[in-house]
């Protein structure tokens, strides 16, 4: 058996591959006859793969979130709440209308019956009309150059808005919970919830020069001759 063994040796090589598919490393091994000894060495070498799915993902992943509202978390648990007491409120109603006609009159039941509208119908929309301004999330493309403003609707999802620096407008005289227009929609945010203020000045318009909007001078110059 040792005989044929090295008969094959000597016959188809001295050196043998072997490598390891679908891995990450590639085995070598080395023989040698010495002396009618076999010596084997082995050297393991590291192989790299990417595939198109890595690639991917790192593109999808390269948004930034640079904006989180300090407000965020509040307004998102008082709208829950809110909604959850006009869920219970309609549920009730059919039970509360029974009772009331079998006890009282006709005045008490629609009394009760617009209270328990209010409350059902009017507090959620008047929680909406006063947040739907505020500006929860902000996130950065940087392949793209663009921003994401993240906004809630009265059922608690998200409405995005892209934008760019060029699409803000900031007013001379900003109005009551807004900040600037985004793309002509009153929006709300503080500085103090940007992690990089170097955005809040692109966003905001504060990087450009400062165009000083002042009337030109009167050319008054010229004095009057006076009458002979």
């Amino acid at each position: 058996m040792a005989l044929l063994l090295k008969s094959f040796i000597s016959n188809y090589g001295k050196r043998c591959f072997l490598e390891i598919s679908h891995s990450k490393y590639t085995c070598l091994v080395n023989t040698k006859i010495f002396d009618n000894k076999i010596k084997i060495t082995t050297c393991v070498k590291s192989r790299n793969f990417s595939t198109n799915e890595t690639k991917q993902n790192s593109s999808s992943s390269s948004s930034l979130q640079i904006y989180t509202g300090i407000l965020t978390r509040q307004i998102r648990n008082i709208k829950i709440f809110s909604l959850f007491t006009s869920c219970l409120g309609i549920m009730a109603q059919p039970i509360i209308y029974q009772k009331m006609a079998q006890s009282n009159g006709t005045a008490t039941l629609i009394g009760v019956s617009v209270f328990f509208c209010f409350f059902a119908i009017a507090t959620p929309l008047l929680l909406h009309i006063i947040t739907k301004k505020y500006i929860t999330h902000i996130k950065y493309l940087p392949e793209q150059d663009k921003y994401i403003a993240s906004t809630y609707t009265i059922f608690l999802k998200e409405k995005q808005i892209d934008f760019k620096p060029k699409d803000v407008l900031v007013p001379d005289v900003p109005g009551m919970f807004t900040s600037c227009f985004i793309k002509k929609t009153p929006l709300f945010l503080t500085p103090e919830s940007f992690d990089d203020l170097y955005h809040y000045k692109r966003i905001m318009g504060y990087d450009k020069p400062i165009d000083l909007k002042l009337d030109n001078p009167l050319n008054n110059d010229k004095v009057a001759e006076p009458s002979k």
